[in-house]
């Protein structure tokens, strides 16, 4: 240990370790990651771990204009070589664009949604790239939005102005939508969704804990390490809990969001696996009636 210690005394492995752990941490911490700790014992842990969000971004790309790269518009114009595509990034939430080849007018009309749990401090933000075949991809600039700014307004259609960049913007149309149980708010949801795949409602997941769950493999004595993945069936991303080491009663203690498309036909799908085997635990699947 104390080798190890004089090792992280080195000129720039010190350096080095320190902004490893802080890329980390701020990694962690981004929300929707939280810690929680509970100050009183009359409080019920999935309030702290399953709040309810502040409301839903919507967010569409519409297109950028006179996008450049290390100053060469003009040449880049000529040659049209540039493959644009762009990163939103809400929380811990990321979305890529699809590649337009040959523009640096790219036009995308692509929309993505992301559940805010707490909008102060929270920010939209925007790179663009350009895709290199075989090598690395290039930056074209970045832009940044508070949150804040596009809730308070309601609904925008905006032009950025892109920094670290000597030319280009990007356009985008935002909608923010707040937590409701008024049936009539759903049922303009469902009219704005209408053969678009955008979410009409929010299901909130507790995920407690597991009890007499069987081993992974037959003969095997070893206890399991219980993983929950939880999925709706509109939507192809899925969540997991923490794996729990060595347990046929773990405890999670973990709260999930997610959008929903259709509650009238979609369904909850909890799949409980080992870890170690990726041998399935349990299966369970739920219409939102009756996980109400």
């Amino acid at each position: 240990v104390g080798g190890l210690a004089d090792v992280t005394d080195l000129p720039g492995i010190s350096s080095i370790l320190r902004r490893v752990i802080v890329e980390q941490l701020a990694q962690f911490i981004v929300l929707p990651n939280k810690v929680s700790v509970p100050l009183v014992n009359n409080i019920p842990m999935k309030v702290f771990k399953c709040p309810e969000p502040e409301g839903i971004l919507r967010v569409t790309l519409v297109e950028a204009k006179n996008l450049d790269e290390d100053g060469f518009l003009g040449l880049w114009r000529i040659l049209a070589k540039s493959d644009p595509y762009v990163y939103l990034k809400v929380g811990a939430k990321k979305f890529k664009s699809q590649i337009v080849k040959k523009t640096v007018d790219p036009v995308y009309g692509e929309t993505w949604e992301a559940v805010v749990e707490v909008v102060k401090g929270q920010r939209l933000d925007i790179e663009v790239w350009d895709f290199d075949q075989g090598m690395a991809d290039e930056f074209m600039g970045r832009a940044s939005v508070p949150i804040r700014s596009l809730a308070d307004r309601g609904q925008t259609d905006l032009w950025i102005n892109l920094e670290e960049a000597t030319s280009g913007k990007v356009r985008i149309q935002t909608q923010w939508l707040t937590m409701s149980s008024d049936r009539e708010h759903y049922e303009d949801r469902v009219e704005e969704a209408h053969g678009r795949q955008l979410s009409t409602a929010v299901l909130m997941v507790y995920v407690d804990s597991c009890k007499h769950l069987p081993l992974a493999k037959a003969g095997v004595s070893s206890k399991p390490d219980p993983i929950v993945q939880i999925r709706i069936t509109s939507r192809p991303e899925a969540q997991e809990t923490w794996p729990v080491k060595y347990s046929r009663n773990p405890v999670y203690e973990q709260g999930f969001i997610f959008l929903v498309n259709n509650p009238e036909v979609d369904e909850l799908n909890l799949r409980v696996y080992d870890e170690k085997t990726k041998a399935d635990l349990g299966l369970l699947r739920l219409g939102f009636g009756q996980s109400s």
